[in-house]
């Protein structure tokens, strides 16, 4: 376990090297992001951000808790979120925001990422379903560089996907296409 201070400092940086990602990849149509549960990288200053320079910004919604579904939902603000399945904070269900089906960059959450942009998250497979549909996105791990991991690699599955991108505290790194 990271400590809380470093956690957030970490946060801190991650979070200025997104949002250079961000800006200079054009910036997408839409940016799929996900609130942090757990000891996942903290979002919530990214999605104040990006909402603060007029991108369009979504949130996973899920859809079918058992069967590993989710979508992403438009917000305007993070006050839109609610407490859903398994303590994730989400966009409400009935809110102003519509459906994105497309958005043009995903940012990622994971338990551990490879050499190669390999992926682990919590095993439900929720981002897994949903990027096998949107190859044409391109997919950003957020991680701590201490999440990087070899062994990720040698455990990942063929239904596990990849990212093409992982931002760190350390820095950007972008993986070659496979």
């Amino acid at each position: 376990m990271l400590p809380e201070a470093d956690r957030a400092a970490w946060s801190r940086a991650i979070t200025r090297h997104a949002l250079r990602l961000v800006a200079a990849a054009g910036p997408p149509d839409a940016v799929l992001v996900y609130a942090a549960v757990g000891s996942e990288v903290d979002t919530d200053a990214l999605i104040d951000a990006l909402l603060q320079r007029g991108q369009a910004v979504a949130l996973p919604r899920i859809t079918d808790a058992a069967g590993g579904r989710m979508q992403a939902v438009h917000i305007a603000s993070r006050d839109e979120l609610k407490v859903g399945p398994m303590g994730v904070r989400q966009p409400g269900v009935g809110g102003a925001g519509g459906v994105i089906d497309r958005p043009g960059l995903i940012l990622v959450p994971g338990v551990g990422f490879g050499p190669g942009g390999e992926r682990l998250g919590q095993g439900g497979g929720f981002y897994d379903r949903y990027l096998a549909d949107r190859a044409d996105a391109l997919t950003v791990g957020l991680a701590f560089a201490a999440q990087r991991d070899q062994a990720v690699a040698d455990v990942a599955e063929p239904h596990d996907r990849r990212v093409r991108v992982l931002v760190t505290e350390a820095g950007v790194t972008r993986f070659a296409e496979r």
